[in-house]
């Protein structure tokens, strides 16, 4: 069998030292013995990030790059210009990786040398204090980065796409590409998405993406990270990213919340589920309509208009997280 490629294990991070350490931690007890290093780009943090970056974590070959413009995706190219393997894994501060997790993307990429595009599950963690209907699916999947398709190694089907915190790419399939600095946490309107957008672009290129499915990872979530506010603000970044990359609305088909002009927001049981279902509907119209005013496109503007009136949103502005409840002021 032919050699085993370099790995470069690309991540950036900004002031979540706590979070980047046990990421580090887990990463020593990876499985086999692939020729790899771990390139880190500091953000610009303010908190213990560089004295995590110099502790001697046993095995790791860890190679330190700083980018002091605020922008993740300004990191993360600063990151690749840095990276020497020919098999790059992209992942983020707050995951903790398997023990077999570098040596699953190894062996998949030696035996499958015509596919350059791999990625793996990514399983939320969730504090105590998470409510049961947020731990399900249908919220992981978009709000905390679910990826956990339970499909056989192969393949991806078209309709799926990976998420940023796991996905791995030959260095070959990227020539000439980098990260959209106008995308991401610390562009210049905080646009959506920088991690989608790229792998879309990926898929474009190479058409197939592969599963691995024992190349997991896990999302630690925090306790902040399950604040409401914060969760609608994720619904509307996600429909502006939708208007983005689809260059029109995407509207749910059949009524969504039928006569409901209102729902109190109890402290547990189907009335805070509903109203939790209504806020994000809310915020992710607001995301989309955003970006339509944006194009100057009136009759998107219109449409979604049209849609958010029928939310009643003028009733249910409580719901709007701030990015949202600044758009909704041009709803009639």
């Amino acid at each position: 069998m032919a050699s085993s490629p370099m790995i470069s294990i690309v991540l950036a991070t900004r002031n979540r030292a706590t979070q980047l350490r046990q990421m580090l931690t887990s990463l020593c007890n990876q499985y086999g013995d692939s020729d790899w290093e771990i390139v880190v780009a500091d953000n610009g943090s303010t908190d213990d990030t560089r004295a995590v970056l110099r502790y001697p974590f046993p095995r790791l070959r860890i190679v330190c790059t700083r980018e002091h413009i605020i922008g993740k995706s300004r990191a993360l190219n600063k990151a690749l210009g840095v990276a020497k393997g020919q098999l790059l894994i992209f992942t983020d501060d707050d995951i903790t990786a398997s023990p077999q997790w570098v040596d699953s993307y190894r062996q998949a990429s030696q035996h499958y040398r015509s596919v350059a595009v791999f990625c793996g599950p990514i399983i939320p963690k969730f504090p105590s204090q998470a409510p049961y209907w947020l731990r399900a699916p249908a919220y992981g999947n978009l709000l905390f980065g679910r990826f956990d398709p339970r499909l056989p190694e192969g393949p991806l089907p078209t309709r799926m796409c990976p998420f940023g915190a796991n996905f791995g790419v030959r260095r070959s399939a990227i020539a000439g590409m980098t990260f959209n600095d106008a995308r991401g946490p610390g562009s210049p309107d905080n646009s959506p998405s920088q991690d989608d957008e790229f792998i879309n672009r990926l898929k474009m290129r190479s058409q197939q993406l592969f599963y691995v499915p024992s190349a997991v990872v896990t999302h630690n979530i925090s306790g902040d990270q399950l604040d409401f506010r914060r969760l609608f603000e994720r619904a509307f970044q996600h429909g502006r990213f939708v208007l983005l990359e689809t260059h029109a609305p995407f509207i749910f088909k059949g009524a969504v919340f039928p006569n409901s002009r209102r729902r109190s927001c109890a402290v547990d049981g189907k009335d805070m589920l509903r109203s939790f279902e209504q806020a994000c509907v809310l915020n992710y119209y607001c995301g989309q309509l955003y970006e339509a005013r944006k194009v100057h496109n009136l009759s998107y503007e219109q449409d979604l208009c049209g849609v958010l009136e029928a939310l009643h949103i003028t009733s249910n502005r409580d719901l709007l997280c701030p990015s949202a409840a600044q758009v909704s002021n041009i709803v009639v």
